[in-house]
């Protein structure tokens, strides 16, 4: 499947099998409850996709573009999004729980009750980032 051009299709809560799935295009894409976890999904294009209440925890999505998807209540725990682009994205009560988000862009994210408890965020961009109610890597509930 890689590099395969699944953009606006109808994939809820599917499991996929094979472990390589990079540079695959989801782009506007419903994968709501989908379970790609401890997937390799380096460069994929997953851009406004529905990707609510999915499980991506221990995913390889370095490069991934992310942006402007809904990736409300998912899990990327322990999910690799280094190079990530985030931006734009709904990502309400998401665990991001030690989570590698280095370098990724998080501008104008809603991060609202997001679990962010162990993350690496080193060159991350916040600019603009909502992130009312969200636990951050420290363990302290951001309250602003």
């Amino acid at each position: 499947m890689c590099k395969a051009d699944l953009s606006k299709t109808y994939l809820r809560n599917i499991t996929l099998n094979g472990s390589h799935l990079s540079g695959i295009n989801f782009s506007g894409a419903d994968l709501s409850g989908v379970d790609l976890s401890r997937k390799l999904l380096t460069g994929i294009n997953m851009a406004e996709a529905l990707l609510n209440e999915a499980n991506l925890s221990g995913a390889y999505l370095m490069e991934a573009n992310l942006s402007g998807a809904n990736l409300s209540k998912a899990n990327l725990s322990l999910a690799y999004l280094i190079n990530a682009d985030l931006s734009n994205s709904c990502l309400h009560e998401i665990n991001l729980s030690k989570a590698n988000l280095s370098k990724a862009s998080l501008q104008k994210a809603d991060l609202t009750g997001a679990n962010l408890r162990g993350a690496i965020l080193t060159e991350a961009d916040l600019t603009g980032a909502k992130l009312i109610g969200a636990t951050l890597p420290n363990g302290t509930v951001y309250r602003r």
